[in-house]
């Protein structure tokens, strides 16, 4: 690809629209995690020759080789600060992984079941709003399973949030045609 490094947008893909305003900083902190799978197939490959890699190790071990070369250049792309090449393989990385399915491969089933139990004790003390408002401010200094769970407690708040608004505007909707009904039977009488 041929990018005009004057023009580059240094956009970034976010599929959690109430996650979209710190997306970056989110891609930065999952792409430099690697789950102790990870860690040890790179550990495994590391004195391997190429004829010792079966096909299914040798795609796994370029997947995270990939993350490896990305991480360290998610950084460069946040500053606004890379050439085309670092620039393209950013923008490939985002383009090929959805943020929130890669979160989810970074955290395991037992921090997903925790983070559940957190949520709906935060959604039933009415604290989530307040949870949310101080991690925001300190994200950078949150591991990983806590960044999990701030970014699943935005999407949380976002769907209870819109199923409010819908709930309200379907009563509404009924109001408003309940009223126009009464208001034409009375013409019609």
């Amino acid at each position: 690809m041929n990018y005009n490094l004057n023009n580059l947008t240094y956009d970034f893909t976010c599929d959690s629209y109430p996650n979209r305003k710190n997306a970056l900083n989110i891609w930065i902190k999952f792409v430099n995690c690697f789950t102790d799978e990870e860690l040890s197939i790179l550990k495994e490959c590391q004195n391997k020759s190429i004829n010792e890699f079966t096909p299914e190790l040798l795609s796994e071990y370029l997947k995270i080789k990939k993350q490896v070369y990305v991480s360290k250049l998610f950084l460069k792309y946040k500053n606004k600060n890379c050439n085309e090449e670092e620039y393209a393989a950013v923008q490939d990385f985002m383009n090929k992984n959805k943020l929130s399915a890669f979160i989810e491969s970074k955290v395991d089933l037992n921090q997903k079941e925790q983070s559940i139990n957190f949520i709906t004790k935060l959604i039933q003390d009415n604290t989530i709003e307040k949870y949310i408002e101080i991690r925001e401010k300190n994200y950078s200094e949150l591991d990983i399973y806590e960044s999990y769970v701030l970014f699943k407690a935005k999407e949380t708040l976002y769907n209870i949030n819109q199923k409010i608004r819908l709930e309200r505007n379907q009563y509404e909707s009924k109001l408003r045609g309940e009223i126009s009904s009464k208001s034409l039977n009375k013409r019609v009488w």
